[in-house]
């Protein structure tokens, strides 16, 4: 696009900007701030701990919802309606079922000791959670096996829940469990809300977390789709423009993270657009003490639209002493690989996760701390 293109486009979005005005109105309603909801004020709509707590708060008969039964008995009947009981009447002795978190690691577990039932929820939110990992793999597995040498005689029901119903990486695993999206959670909740019997303060609450997970989770609200397509279709020069020109605010929050730590990260010039490099106090002071080449140890954190990682990087003949230097902080390289972009330079991944379009900055900024806290003494964090 030539400048005077541009300056064309931006001189069309002045003149329809009161057309435009009438479309955004159309926006309000789906705005943060214009609608409170007690899940994003928290900001666990997209935390898969917190997902799980909710699900087994409403799944459990004794929960202080007043729900009693009802969301277990909905969530067991669409279990019968998929046959993922095999012919078998889970619906028998509802109030004996009794639902835990985390037993030996599963999210979420319910059994029923009376009719010899068991039903594991393993739970995935982001993409990342399921994509093939050295600790996820084999993690279906070992649930499994952990639960058909337990429950020997029991009638095992393991789902694997995810947003869209997505299969496990360990497709061999398929034979043993059954799928679930949050389409089939958000339907339950819409049957609950639904229900006259349910008192106001309960639907406020079940409202507020089925909004979440149409908006955050399954990410399918069609007419906010609807509306934001129009919007694009009509100005399409000037988002073309601003998404071609724009920063991204990943890069700024990184940015401001490191400003704000800087008496630990020293960041020094990157000849790259989305890549951040630093240094430490500590590790200059290894390159001051052996004489090796000013920031020839460093950090990395590249920005990408897909994912966001943290690299260390360092010379070959400075690794002796940089895994002496792990040591003594209790950390070990996994993995160890040649960086192509500097000659005689080796790089180990310290952490990677993969973005969404609604990933947030304490979200980004969580991340920072947890994977860079067990190689930096931060004094603010």
């Amino acid at each position: 696009m030539s400048d005077k293109e541009k300056i064309e486009c931006i001189n069309s979005y002045k003149l329809y900007n009161s057309k435009l005005e009438k479309v955004f109105n159309k926006l309000l309603p789906y705005m943060e701030d214009n609608k409170f909801n007690i899940f994003e004020t928290l900001k666990i709509t997209q935390t898969e701990i917190r997902h799980s707590n909710v699900l087994s708060y409403l799944l459990d008969v004794k929960g202080n919802h007043n729900l009693d039964s009802q969301f277990l008995k909905l969530f067991l009947s669409l279990l019968q309606e998929y046959n993922y009981n095999d012919g078998k009447n889970i619906l028998n002795n509802i109030d004996s079922y009794k639902v835990s978190r985390e037993m030996e690691h599963r999210d979420i577990t319910l059994v029923n000791d009376k009719e010899k039932v068991i039903i594991v929820i393993e739970n995935k939110i982001n993409s990342e959670d399921y994509k093939e990992t050295e600790y996820s793999n084999g993690q279906l597995k070992k649930y499994r096996e952990k639960v058909e040498e337990k429950y020997i005689d029991y009638k095992h029901i393991l789902l694997y829940l995810t947003p869209l119903g997505d299969e496990p990486n360990a497709k061999e695993e398929l034979a043993y469990w059954h799928l679930l999206s949050y389409r089939d959670i958000y339907n339950i909740l819409s049957k609950l809300f639904f229900d006259e019997k349910v008192s106001v303060k309960v639907k406020n609450f079940i409202e507020d977390y089925r909004e979440i997970v149409k908006r955050y989770v399954m990410e399918t609200d069609k007419e906010l789709e609807d509306i934001c397509t129009k919007i694009y279709n009509d100005n399409r020069c000037l988002f073309d423009l601003v998404i071609k020109n724009k920063r991204d605010f990943a890069l700024d929050t990184i940015k401001n993270f490191c400003e704000q730590n800087k008496e630990e990260i020293n960041v020094f010039t990157s000849p790259r657009k989305n890549y951040i490099y630093f240094t430490t106090p500590d590790i200059d002071e290894i390159v001051n003490k052996n004489n090796f080449t000013k920031n020839s140890i460093f950090y990395e954190i590249e920005i990408r639209n897909a994912d966001i990682s943290i690299y260390f990087n360092f010379e070959e003949n400075s690794e002796k002493i940089i895994e002496e230097y792990f040591e003594k902080k209790g950390l070990k390289m996994n993995n160890k690989y040649k960086n192509y972009t500097r000659i005689g330079a080796i790089y180990t991944r310290i952490g990677t996760f993969y973005r969404k379009d609604e990933t947030s900055e304490d979200y980004i900024i969580s991340f920072l701390k947890d994977k860079l806290s067990p190689y930096i003494n931060f004094k603010k964090i």
